[in-house]
């Protein structure tokens, strides 16, 4: 059995989090925040210091928790640093989530047609539609580099059930 876990649920240095996991013989790793920060706003020194925990001490980034998708949508030159970034560290999976239900509160959204539908069984919401077209947008564009997504269940968002996060699978 492989174990990966999640770096920055050890440290949020990088540099003790391998060292606890080299000292538990764990090689595997999500890499979520650098230090206090975003990986889409982490500098170039911490960029640096998880390339080279890949290169030169063979531990392997299994996903990239980008962050994207649960209060804000990434611009397109965060979305690029993010591709990046997993080119960087041989990393294919980018993990999103599902937008947090009040952070979309006040977007232009049409309510959806099918509202009445006679369907009630999973009484699933999905994210407004400029969400929705963000995402697709975001996972096309990863696909077009060879990068899987990953939906990241949160209860405060879209995707806070099995249901809603199967809906909007379907949706994307």
């Amino acid at each position: 059995m492989r174990l990966s876990i999640v770096s920055d649920e050890i440290s949020l240095d990088l540099t003790t989090a391998l060292e606890v996991m080299q000292d538990h013989n764990l090689r595997e790793f999500e890499l979520r925040r650098l230090g206090l920060t975003a990986l889409a706003e982490a500098g170039e020194s911490w960029l640096e210091l998880a390339e080279k925990a890949v290169n030169f001490k063979r531990f392997r980034v299994t996903s990239i928790a980008t962050g994207f998708f649960f209060d804000n949508l990434p611009s397109a030159e965060q979305t690029r640093r993010m591709f990046d970034l997993a080119k960087r560290l041989h990393c294919n999976l980018l993990s999103i989530h599902g937008m947090k239900m009040d952070a979309v509160a006040a977007a232009d959204s049409e309510p959806d047609e099918d509202e009445d539908a006679e369907d009630e069984e999973a009484n699933v919401s999905l994210p407004p539609p400029p969400v929705l077209a963000a995402m697709q947008s975001f996972v096309k564009s990863a696909a077009e580099e060879k990068l899987q997504v990953a939906l990241r269940p949160h209860p405060a968002t879209y995707i806070g059930t099995a249901d809603e996060a199967m809906a909007l699978l379907e949706a994307i």
